[in-house]
């Protein structure tokens, strides 16, 4: 079950759709130990509303393109907080892009094609369990996809996200 267009995963207001998922489209290449082609597609039986004014749906851009080093971005979702317990309430976080080569200082070969890094080198925010396939989002585009990390907010180990620019022929041949 898909429900969109609320911020608490237990409370439906107006605009909220709730939705079946009829399939999910997934690589076969997908690795559980390397986390390599962590990207999948899910289809819905209920269609989203066509137009962009909805109340609290709105579509979204796939990023074409890498996003530089450096650029500030939000990643979202309703997962564990310092309290380990999953959030009720839609959390937001700010994060930094990482260049791939600090990154890899900390994860070496574990950083592959296909990944990139956000957060903050001195730890504090991150995304966390819970919040995998989750968006980051910069400047309005989906640009990463939550995947994975060394625990949550760990100085020296920034959040790992699938990158959609990376895997955009792959999703846009799904449709």
């Amino acid at each position: 079950m898909v429900v969109m267009g609320t911020q608490n995963r237990f409370k439906q207001v107006n605009g909220t759709i709730v939705s079946a998922v009829s399939s999910i489209a997934y690589t076969n290449s997908f690795s559980l130990d390397t986390m390599r082609d962590d990207v999948g597609v899910m289809f819905l039986k209920t269609g989203l509303p066509a137009n962009k004014t909805h109340l609290t749906i709105s579509p979204i851009v796939l990023s074409n393109s890498s996003i530089a080093a450096g650029s500030q971005c939000q990643v979202s979702g309703w997962g564990k907080t310092k309290t380990s317990v999953l959030s009720t309430e839609l959390l937001m976080a700010n994060v930094s892009i990482i260049q791939q080569s600090i990154c890899r200082v900390s994860y070496g070969s574990g950083l592959v094609e296909g990944m990139l890094c956000a957060g903050y080198l001195t730890g504090g925010t991150d995304s966390c369990q819970g919040d995998s396939g989750g968006p980051l989002v910069c400047n309005d585009e989906l640009v990463g996809i939550v995947s994975w990390g060394n625990s949550c907010a760990q100085p020296g180990y920034p959040g790992i996200y699938t990158n959609v620019s990376y895997y955009l022929n792959w999703i846009e041949s799904r449709n």
